[in-house]
C-alpha cells in the first residue's frame, strides 16, 4: 500500500513541477507535497473506519463514494469546529445529504463511527 501512496505523491509532485497544479504561495513542493501525503493517509484511514458500516449494511460498490464524501465532509467538520456548533454542522450537513436520497440509518452510523455528539 506505501508504494500506491508513493506513487500517488510523486504524481502529484510531478505535476506541481510541471505546473499542471498550483503551487500554494509560501510553500515548496516538497512541502506541498507532504501535505498532499497527509491528506491521502487520513482518507485511507477515514476509509478504513467507513468500509466496515458499508460491508455490513450490504450497501452496493457504486455507492459508496456517496457515503464517502459524507464522511470526509464530516470528518472535516470534526476537526474544524468545537462540540455544539460541530453538532450542528453536521446535522446540517446530514440533512444537505438526504436531500440527494442516502439512507439516513447509514448516515447515522457514519456519525457514530466517527464518535459525533448529536444536538439535543
Amino acid at each position: 500500500m506505501s508504494s500506491n501512496l508513493d506513487r500517488a505523491c510523486a504524481r502529484y509532485a510531478g505535476s506541481l513541477v510541471l505546473g499542471r497544479n498550483s503551487l500554494s504561495a509560501g510553500l515548496t513542493v516538497s512541502q506541498q507535497t507532504a501535505l498532499y501525503r497527509a491528506g491521502l493517509k487520513l482518507d485511507r484511514a477515514l476509509l478504513g473506519m467507513v468500509k466496515p458500516v458499508l460491508v455490513e449494511v450490504g450497501l452496493e460498490q457504486k455507492l459508496w463514494k456517496f457515503y464517502f464524501t459524507f464522511a470526509r465532509r464530516l470528518a472535516r467538520i470534526c476537526r474544524k469546529y468545537g462540540s455544539r456548533t460541530q453538532a450542528n454542522e453536521a446535522q446540517a450537513l446530514r440533512s444537505v445529504w438526504l436531500g440527494h436520497g442516502l439512507d439516513p440509518a447509514i448516515l447515522d452510523r457514519i456519525m457514530d463511527v466517527l464518535a459525533l455528539e448529536r444536538p439535543a
